[in-house]
């Protein structure tokens, strides 16, 4: 799904920083800037983004348009017969929806935080140039953890863990995510990546096949001697390929060796939250996600009762909660679906909205605008 974003900047130069913070945040395929106050032949240094610019025609800048496309979407400058100060491009959608193929595959890491190296942390801190005491509380912090097991009112003896970080801890988090951030480093060039704190994958787009599972071998074999090093491991059975293609004649599956074993392709799979198909119709997730609406919508059922139920104000504080809040999780993502796989969640939102409002079940839905 393609973001745009609109900015009347009022001088870019003086904004760059600003302009990174909007990309980290959105995420957006194609950003238009207006007055960058940019001179003519002027340029922006910025990566995965390309720059279509018309500035003033003076020495002086001021005014000027500019359109920063990104890598990630194909596409064609448009030449427009105008006077005014306006450039335009051409995204192609269809070369990634329907004529590419796209292969991720998605990783699980066994025990990721007990199989931490310690001495890894330690060295990565001093290679930030983290001098002084906090790397020696850090230190202090990790080593001798002891552990023991209880069953009933039986406790057993004490066993030293010798490698990981201490799970539960607010630093915890922080050193798991210092360590690990190193292996998106490892992928070549076509190769794109996402982690979140252990969560990873990595995807692969191209004409074709054979290139991207040459591409994707190569980049599990990076992966995979980085992680042996640095001691984290990953689950065979668990890590799992997809293959995004909407093309209809029969075209082989991508087969990718993680160590000695076959990596499964599989035809949909659950990434924070959100389950993929391999169509990308976002089905399966939208049916789960009506299962779980449908367990929420009977606490307001209960709570609804005529005689000693809610409010309208609290019911609607736990439809937001309880109900709206699982919608909106991942909607930028799903929302692309079809409209009519959207619709399989307008009976839940209707229902609700009754039971808030205490109207009658029979109620129309434009009623309940």
């Amino acid at each position: 799904m393609a973001s745009f974003v609109s900015w009347n900047c009022r001088g870019i130069k003086n904004k760059f920083s600003d302009l990174k913070d909007i990309i980290n945040l959105y995420q957006p395929s194609v950003i238009a800037l207006q007055e960058t106050y940019l001179k003519p032949g002027d340029t922006l240094p910025l990566k995965n983004f390309n720059i279509l610019l018309k500035n003033g025609t003076g020495d002086r800048a001021t005014g000027g348009v500019a359109l920063l496309t990104s890598t990630s979407f194909p596409t064609s400058p448009i030449t427009l017969n105008t006077p005014l100060q306006a450039i335009a491009v051409q995204i192609h959608t269809n070369s990634l929806i329907s004529l590419q193929h796209t292969v991720a595959i998605f990783f699980d890491i066994e025990k990721a935080y007990d199989r931490s190296w310690r001495f890894g942390i330690l060295r990565d801190l001093y290679e930030c140039n983290l001098r002084g005491n906090l790397p020696i509380f850090i230190q202090n912090f990790l080593k001798l953890r002891k552990f023991r097991v209880q069953i009933g009112n039986q406790l057993s003896d004490y066993f030293i863990q010798e490698e990981g970080v201490p799970q539960g801890s607010v630093f915890s988090v922080t050193l798991f995510a210092l360590k690990i951030n190193d292996i998106l480093k490892q992928l070549p060039p076509s190769v794109k990546g996402f982690l979140y704190v252990d969560d990873l994958y990595i995807s692969c787009t191209g004409d074709n096949i054979n290139f991207i599972e040459r591409q994707l071998q190569l980049a599990v074999n990076k992966i995979q001697q980085w992680s042996t090093f640095h001691g984290f491991t990953f689950s065979t059975s668990k890590t799992s390929c997809i293959h995004f293609c909407r093309k209809r004649r029969l075209h082989p599956e991508p087969e990718i060796l993680l160590g000695i074993r076959l990596i499964t392709v599989v035809d949909e799979v659950k990434f924070l939250g959100i389950t993929f198909d391999k169509k990308l119709t976002f089905r399966p997730h939208v049916i789960k996600l009506r299962k779980k609406l449908d367990k929420a919508l009977n606490i307001l059922k209960v709570l609804s009762n005529t005689s000693w139920g809610a409010s309208r104000t609290s019911l609607l504080r736990v439809y937001r909660a309880a109900i709206l809040s699982k919608m909106d999780y991942g909607c930028v993502i799903y929302g692309s679906a079809r409209q009519s796989v959207l619709k399989i969640l307008d009976p839940i939102h209707h229902s609700a909205l009754r039971l808030c409002s205490g109207a009658f079940r029979t109620s129309p839905v434009e009623s309940l605008c």
